[in-house]
């Protein structure tokens, strides 16, 4: 005879903040596999050879935070659509939901969650902190950062990856 689970067990868990953490690390080393060869040959990095050390242009960086993005949606996409997860998610065996459980469509994940999380820092003067603010968020006891509030989303533990 099958056991019925009482509604309070069915509650999603909230994904620990390392957990979350170490995805994100995961997520942009595979990102960083793609992008430091591409800064290389376009050049990315002679501005920290010349003395004393530049920037590069806020243009080649902003153009470097959308291909970042376009290679972020490229690489996770199937994840995302069919399990709410990157691979740095799927590793650490968390997810993506809305507020109230269910899976989000693809288009909201990445343009309302993630087009906000790589382009945010780029906005002048106040990019920067916003991002930093965005991500201390995950302190409060929701566990959420700025962009999960943007997209209506929650990080959970999942036990069927």
């Amino acid at each position: 005879m099958e056991q019925v689970q009482d509604s309070s067990e069915l509650q999603l868990q909230l994904a620990s903040r390392g957990s979350r953490l170490i995805a994100a690390l995961i997520d942009s080393i595979v990102l960083s596999i793609f992008i430091l060869p591409l800064m290389y040959f376009t050049g990315g990095f002679e501005s920290f050879t010349q003395s004393p050390p530049t920037e590069p242009s806020w243009g080649y960086l902003f153009l470097l935070g959308i291909l970042n993005f376009i290679l972020f949606a490229i690489i996770n996409r199937n994840l995302l659509r069919d399990k709410g997860q990157t691979i740095g998610k799927k590793w650490m065996k968390i997810g993506i939901r809305s507020q109230q459980g269910d899976l989000p469509k693809l288009n909201e994940l990445l343009f309302k969650r993630y087009a906000y999380y790589f382009l945010i820092g780029y906005v002048p003067l106040i990019g920067g902190v916003i991002s930093l603010v965005g991500v201390l968020l995950i302190f409060g006891s929701s566990k959420r950062c700025l962009h999960d509030i943007i997209a209506s989303t929650q990080v959970i533990r999942l036990n069927d990856c």
